[in-house]
């Protein structure tokens, strides 16, 4: 299984989770908050790393993919209504679980700190700084580098 660096649980609650996990993460931030995030990965347990050196941020993000909110609050909740009446399901998970998602992305943050909301994550200081054609040294294009896998 691979968990984004942007994904929405804890590196370490999806590797207790399972076992056979690879981090992957993007090239946003300075060097040394990826390789702190990277870090992060391989104490929680994570088999192996996906560094993902090509990817930028849009923010018109993919074709058809909806807006991420700042927050859910009341205005946002009554803008998606229609899509919750649409899926149920989803809704029910969510209050089932403790109530609507928090929309943070908790494995950009350091160890200790705080979630970040994935809208900040992707319109601020995360934002990639690598000039084009730029790599790390021992991190090849080919993806090749460092290797902590214990697959």
């Amino acid at each position: 299984m691979g968990l984004s660096s942007f994904g929405s649980m804890p590196v370490e609650a999806v590797a207790d989770a399972n076992p056979k996990l690879f981090f992957q993460t993007y090239w946003s931030g300075g060097r040394d908050k990826i390789l702190e995030r990277a870090e992060r990965a391989r104490r929680a347990g994570a088999r192996g790393l996906i560094v993902t050196l090509d990817w930028s941020f849009s923010n018109g993000r993919d074709w058809g993919s909806p807006a991420i909110p700042e927050k859910m609050d009341l205005r946002t909740l009554i803008r998606l209504t229609p899509e919750g009446l649409t899926r149920p399901g989803y809704v029910l998970q969510w209050l089932t679980r403790g109530g609507l998602p928090d929309l943070t992305v908790p494995n950009m943050a350091a160890t200790g700190e705080p979630a970040q909301r994935s809208s900040t994550s992707t319109a601020s200081g995360c934002r990639p700084r690598r000039p084009a054609g730029m790599i790390w040294p021992g991190c090849a294009s080919s993806g090749a580098g460092r290797s902590w896998s214990r697959a």
